[in-house]
């Protein structure tokens, strides 16, 4: 029984919380295979297994490791901590040992550079004695002279990450690590998904262009649905998966709270709080940056000590914290996804989610942090009210009963295509036949390119001129907006933010928190922010008013749903913010309203669907705008379910005449939308059935229709009308018109 534990009887004995949903899961044996004397592996590579106690391999390791020596492109696919390092590893030993002396044969990339730098104490242990086997990492922490020593000789295996990978790839020192390179592993292969996948799908492409021979690719994950399909697109080309299932993590209770007296960022801290009292290591992973700075001001209110770790925050502060929570100085740290990934943080025994993960996989990456030394693991996620925690707390076999969703990428976002050209004539001129053989939006962007400078042709080569180089090194593989730069009135650098979610956070008046403090923006002007810090008894917040609208779209892409034509288009958003309310940061009331001298506005390509949904002829315009505004919340809410998303990785425009826009939230496209083109029928039936099972007797609640991020704070939402709209489409199948024009009325966001 659950609650035969302490520790979890300790949490749902308390009155100001129900346990929604319970279950546990024991370690499950992995299927072995052979010993290791039985594979085609050199002496000293067995020797340098054995060493580690490894005599035997699982059975899908024992595959994955003669697929690799064969040649074969493979994608690993096993569960946190069940050897998919070893399995990647073992041959790329045994191709180093037959090549000893003759440069760097294997590049192993990570996502972060924390992680590679974690991760490389594994591969030492591989072969500590194996002599002339060499190993460096090279990325921005790698002195100067560590850098040259890797320049004059090569490493047999070279440890990097895809950042820079693409500053390094024009170098004229990597053709000697490109005359001589076979193997090329992407580690935790489910994180390079949307923009960042973009960008790496296409550094791959450059990479194959300046290699000296056909690259082996591998990749290995422990969380992807479609290990094969993502594969083929990130790696442009055939791949084989080798599978296996099984835990080695230790006896897990999983179990779903429902706060009945508190906000959810509150139950955390409480959370916190008990398992600290019961000396349990614990992480927090948020939806976003403010939730993350929100639980750390009220810890800190209530005298909890917690860390923070985000994205946003100095690279020094991040690794101060990593390490403070791995010695045990913290006891407690709160994260957004960049705790994610596998790096060592030491021995984690409860992880706390303050909502349900917008894929099943995250569920999986972050609730596997814990246990990992096969001691008994704890995982609570915290229930809102908003409409996907209710759905599965209704349906939770549903929810535990889900795969890995797969993982998308869209190597067609204009914007890095365009980087990654840049990218491609500095690596190399682009020679004429090269340009022949591109798509013709490629053919486009070249000769774009050269009319504005950057490139110049030359007896059917393309060169790169100054203002090429200068972007090379500007690119940025983690996303596509602007980046805002945040500095305090002394001029110091605070951290950074990115467009177009920067103007909601760092308009004139708003409170930023950051790094646990408290500051209010003085100046912002589309490059930078400037703050002062205030002091942190202020129990104040702020929230933006704004509004957003598609400015212009060209159709890509159709299909039918039912009886809606939908559109997949590339469109222009843009967003005004041109106030903001200021509220009680712990009860939410408004106390002012304030209009900024200046609206700030920004307009960004994205891509995204449209279609129309079958309007009522009897109902006004406030009846119809309430009605269709509700429908595009549900509506994106169900999509997140069945997508993927995160809560801000799409954004949604409704119209009084039935119109919805869904777009990727990434400058110049994700990928999302073109996922939920192909399953907006899912989607679809979903909404319908959060709002036909929603008990509230008004016309909508947090857990049916209200959004987070709404931009007019969820003003003219209709349940009842939005239930009519969604059931004309389901379930009478009535036909609507194709959207031909950005601009039907007056947008609500």
């Amino acid at each position: 029984m659950i609650t035969d534990d302490p520790i979890i009887q300790s949490v749902i004995s308390d009155n100001t919380r129900k346990m929604v949903v319970s279950k546990v899961l024991e370690r499950t044996e992995i299927p072995y295979g052979c010993n290791v004397d039985d594979l085609p592996l050199r002496p000293s590579v067995i020797s340098a297994l054995k060493r580690r106690e490894i005599t035997r391999f699982y059975k899908f390791q024992e595959e994955a490791i003669r697929k690799i020596l064969d040649g074969k492109d493979v994608v690993i696919v096993s569960g946190t901590g069940t050897g998919k390092t070893e399995a990647f590893l073992t041959p790329i030993l045994q191709d180093c040992i037959h090549h000893i002396g003759e440069g760097t044969r294997a590049l192993i990339m990570y996502p972060t550079k924390a992680l590679a730098r974690d991760q490389v104490e594994k591969v030492y242990k591989m072969f500590p004695s194996i002599f002339g086997i060499s190993i460096a990492i090279y990325d921005g922490d790698t002195s100067e002279k560590d850098r040259e020593r890797i320049r004059a000789n090569p490493p047999s295996i070279l440890i990097s990450n895809p950042d820079m990978l693409n500053r390094i790839l024009p170098s004229r020192w990597f053709r000697d690590i490109l005359s001589t390179l076979k193997i090329v592993v992407l580690d935790e292969l489910h994180v390079y998904s949307g923009v960042f996948g973009a960008h790496v799908h296409h550094l791959l492409r450059r990479l194959k262009r300046k290699a000296r021979r056909r690259l082996q690719f591998i990749g290995s994950s422990a969380t992807i649905g479609n290990p094969e399909k993502f594969g083929e697109t990130l790696f442009d080309r055939k791949v084989e998966v080798v599978y296996s299932k099984g835990r080695v993590t230790g006896k897990t209770y999983h179990v779903f709270i429902r706060p009945l007296t508190r906000s959810r960022i509150s139950e955390a801290v409480e959370l916190v709080k008990i398992m600290i009292n019961a000396g349990k290591k614990t992480l927090i992973f948020v939806r976003g940056h403010k939730e993350a700075e929100s639980i750390k001001r009220l810890a800190d209110m209530r005298k909890i000590k917690i860390g923070i770790h985000r994205a946003g925050l100095t690279e020094h502060f991040r690794k101060k914290v990593e390490t403070e929570f791995k010695q045990g100085k913290l006891e407690a740290v709160v994260a957004t996804p960049t705790l994610e990934l596998g790096i060592d943080i030491g021995d984690l025994d409860c992880v706390i989610l303050t909502e349900i993960p917008p894929t099943f996989a995250k569920y999986l990456q972050r609730v596997g942090r814990a246990g990992r030394r096969g001691q008994t693991a704890y995982v609570f996620t915290i229930l809102g009210e908003d409409p996907i925690s209710r759905y599965y707390s209704e349906n939770p076999d549903e929810f535990f009963k889900q795969e890995p969703e797969p993982v998308y990428v869209d190597p067609t976002n204009p914007i890095i295509t365009r980087n990654h050209l840049i990218g491609m004539a500095c690596d190399r001129p682009i020679r004429l036949s090269e340009v022949e053989r591109m798509s013709e939006k490629e053919k486009k962007i070249i000769k774009e390119l050269i009319s504005q400078g950057y490139l110049i042709e030359r007896r059917n080569m393309f060169y790169p001129l100054e203002k090429c180089w200068k972007t090379l090194y500007t690119i940025n593989l983690r996303g596509t907006g602007d980046i805002i730069h945040i500095y305090n009135v002394k001029k110091q650098y605070l951290g950074f933010r990115e467009m177009p979610m920067a103007i909601k956070e760092l308009y004139p008046g708003a409170i930023y928190m950051h790094g646990g403090k408290l500051y209010q923006v003085l100046e912002f002007d589309y490059k930078r922010a400037i703050v002062t810090q205030i002091p942190k008894y202020l129990r104040l917040e702020t929230k933006p008013v704004w509004r957003s609208e598609p400015v212009d779209f060209t159709t890509v892409k159709k299909r039918k749903v039912y009886g809606i034509p939908v559109t997949y288009s590339e469109m222009t958003i843009e967003h005004v913010v041109y106030g903001y309310k200021t509220r009680d940061f712990t009860t939410k009331h408004v106390m002012s309203e304030t209009m900024l001298e200046e609206p700030l506005k920004y307009r960004f390509e994205t891509r995204g669907i449209a279609f129309q949904l079958p309007m009522n002829p009897e109902w006004d315009l406030e009846d119809a705008a309430s009605a269709a505004h509700a429908a595009e919340h549900v509506i994106i809410s169900a999509a997140q379910t069945v997508v993927g998303a995160d809560i801000a990785e799409m954004g949604g425009i409704s119209y009084p005449d039935g119109t919805i826009f869904i777009y990727d939230g990434a400058v110049g496209g994700s990928g999302l939308t073109l996922l939920l083109i192909e399953r907006l029928e899912k989607a679809l039936n979903r909404a319908l059935k959060i709002l036909t099972s929603c008990k509230c007797k008004g016309d909508g609640c947090p857990s049916c229709v209200y959004d987070y991020y709404c931009g007019n704070d969820n003003k003219y939402l209709s349940k009842t009308k939005a239930s009519e709209l969604l059931k004309k489409v389901v379930e009478l199948g009535i036909e609507t018109k194709t959207i031909t024009s950005p601009r039907v009325g007056e947008p609500i966001s």
